[in-house]
């Protein structure tokens, strides 16, 4: 728990310059997803759970545009709605990025349910990203969420198309 007290703390800090800012995003949400995924394939294994299958990705272009430059412009985009939407509500802070969290990892999990945990994860860092950002410019606060979405999908669909 003190780990993800840390890397909030860290997620809520403007302080250090926007690139490295994006790059340390990049590399938590990554990592951190790969170890959460491993983990939960792990349980799968154990306990023998079924899930429906994952689609196959090949390394076309159009599955780059789609994947790695569509996808995370229109995902970050209504991130950004959802949060603005929670606010009117008056969520703020840790509650808002966790229940915009949870949302975006049900829509992740809707296809096959152990795609929701990791999403949920990355979902969370976005969030937060981007509430960090915002007050300074939209800019920044779209790009310290997109980039880093943009970044992992690019991974995922490595990883997918080489069946890592």
């Amino acid at each position: 728990m003190q780990s993800i007290a840390k890397i909030y703390g860290f997620l809520i800090s403007n302080k250090i310059s926007f690139p490295k800012y994006i790059g340390i995003v990049f590399l938590i949400e990554l990592l951190s997803a790969i170890f959460l995924a491993l983990l939960v394939f792990v349980f799968i294994d154990i306990f023998d759970l079924n899930y429906a299958a994952f689609p196959e990705h090949d390394l076309s272009w159009g599955t780059f545009w789609k994947g790695v430059v569509f996808a995370p412009t229109l995902e970050t985009y209504l991130l950004i709605l959802t949060l603005h939407i929670l606010r009117s509500f008056d969520i703020q802070g840790l509650k808002l990025a966790s229940i915009a969290a949870i949302f975006w990892g049900a829509l992740h999990g809707v296809q096959s349910w152990p795609w929701f945990f990791a999403p949920a994860w990355i979902f969370f860092i976005y969030s937060t990203a981007y509430e960090t950002w915002r007050l300074t410019s939209f800019k920044k606060a779209y790009f310290a969420a997109a980039i880093p979405h943009a970044l992992n999908n690019l991974v995922a669909l490595f990883a997918n198309s080489y069946d890592i």
